[in-house]
């Protein structure tokens, strides 16, 4: 999301509708007004959808931040969601939630881009409202400011504090900066000066006032939100699938140590050995020694 002076408005309806239906997707873990986005995989485990976890280089074009797949085998629905984790963690949680909303309404399939513009896309800004919504609903938040403050608008007050307010939402709730300062605008709580001042702030640079104020609230977690993972894996559900897969004789051990691979993992991370000859084995070998290579 890009600073402006103004932001893309909706309709009541819309509105509505987003609010509603972040709350469905909440409800899921039966909660409404306590942070949920430590529970993102356990929601996805629950909805059968897939996480595919890799990261991918930005090629200095439009790189790539996450997307949703659907797809029908024997009348039965298969959800992927494909996140790019060569991205700061609290921005990953983020492009999850976005996904969740194409899930939500059925999309068959969707790409974000990270860096493109999204002015001109209106769904991909529903998208991103629902993110917001999903992981800290507006009442809840304006309920957090008027108990911090005894008030909602925070127009008096220094920067330097709306910045330990905002750093202490950002470790409490996972959501990231710019999103926070972008809910204080939706709140009512500031206004499009103080909301540029804020939105213009680098709160990733190290020796910056944001980051600094950040590792004071809570330092083992601000680092967490600001590190970019780059993780390699998928849920130990799915992984446990292929493994079943291959011992119900559905997949071969040659495909069981080809898919594992793909996650960084091979068979005997799950007690599976395999029974075989030495010229097999010399195969075995040189594929985990080429994927380990490959950085696997």
């Amino acid at each position: 999301m890009k600073s402006n002076s103004s932001l893309p408005s909706l309709t009541e309806k819309q509105e509505f509708d987003i609010v509603e239906l972040a709350k469905q997707q909440r409800n899921s873990l039966g909660s409404d007004d306590a942070p949920i986005a430590n529970d993102l995989l356990l929601l996805l485990e629950k909805k059968h959808i897939t996480l595919v976890q890799y990261p991918i280089e930005d090629n200095g074009t439009r790189s790539f931040g996450a997307m949703f797949l659907t797809t029908k085998d024997a009348d039965i629905d298969f959800n992927f969601i494909g996140l790019n984790t060569n991205d700061y963690y609290d921005k990953q949680i983020f492009s999850i939630a976005h996904e969740l909303y194409h899930y939500a309404k059925k999309d068959q399939w969707h790409i974000s881009r990270d860096d493109e513009d999204k002015s001109g896309d209106f769904t991909e800004l529903l998208a991103d409202k629902f993110a917001a919504e999903f992981i800290l609903p507006l009442h809840t938040f304006k309920k957090i400011v008027v108990s911090e403050f005894d008030k909602s608008e925070l127009f008096d007050l220094q920067l330097s504090t709306i910045l330990r307010f905002i750093a202490r939402i950002h470790c409490t709730w996972w959501l990231p900066y710019k999103s926070i300062v972008r809910r204080l605008l939706e709140a009512g709580s500031i206004n499009l000066e103080i909301y540029n001042r804020l939105y213009q702030i680098e709160e990733r640079r190290p020796d910056g006032e944001y980051y600094k104020i950040g590792l004071t609230t809570n330092e083992h977690d601000f680092k967490m939100l600001n590190d970019i993972t780059r993780k390699v894996g998928t849920g130990a559900a799915d992984l446990e699938i292929l493994v079943r897969n291959y011992e119900d004789g559905i997949i071969s051990e040659s495909q069981l140590a080809d898919d594992l691979l793909l996650f960084g993992k091979n068979p005997e991370d799950f007690g599976v050995a395999f029974e075989i000859d030495e010229e097999d084995a010399a195969e075995l070998n040189e594929l985990f020694a080429e994927g380990a290579k490959n950085g696997c």
